[in-house]
């Protein structure tokens, strides 16, 4: 509300912004908003039928996420799914990191046993690596980052297979 009072000013009408901010929870609540991208649900499909890792969602996202997750169809490839709401954590803090790896049921993992990929450098990737994590930047733009070993960098989610 108080971005809007900063800047509507006078013509704040508290009313109004209820039902707009209303109107925007719920919309963001369901699947219109989001789409799947066939990179990421190859990638999940993959690793899903290897049987052998454990898939976790790590979002700064609210507790909504729980709902859209499976809104998407996207549940029966996660193990868990871990948002900074859950965690009363946000990346790039080691707290949800170490919540993620909790909810797991992995914690005598060593960090250089799991990976992390995200599509911010400071959250996701420097956030991980800085715990000893392996991380995957997502530059789906080709961008470029020049803090970043080109070779941990990936424009298609399928790319970490390679990698």
């Amino acid at each position: 509300k108080r971005t809007f009072k900063d800047v509507l000013h006078d013509d704040f009408d508290e009313a109004k912004v209820q039902k707009i901010a209303s109107e925007l929870f719920m919309y963001y609540h369901s699947p219109r908003p989001y789409i799947v991208l066939d990179d990421s649900l190859a990638a999940l499909q993959q690793l899903r039928s290897e049987g052998r890792h454990r898939i976790g969602a790590i979002s700064n996202f609210d507790n909504r996420l729980h709902d859209i997750v499976p809104y998407l169809g996207l549940r029966p490839y996660f193990d868990f799914v871990i948002t900074s709401e859950d965690a009363k954590s946000s990346k790039p803090e080691e707290a949800i990191f170490q919540f993620a790896v909790a909810k797991s049921g992995l914690e005598n993992l060593d960090g250089s046993e799991i990976l992390h990929v995200g599509d911010d450098m400071d959250k996701d990737y420097f956030g991980a690596r800085n715990l000893g994590w392996n991380a995957l930047l997502v530059d789906r733009h080709g961008g470029g980052y020049t803090m970043v070993d080109e070779e941990h960098i990936v424009e298609n989610l399928t790319e970490i297979f390679s990698k």
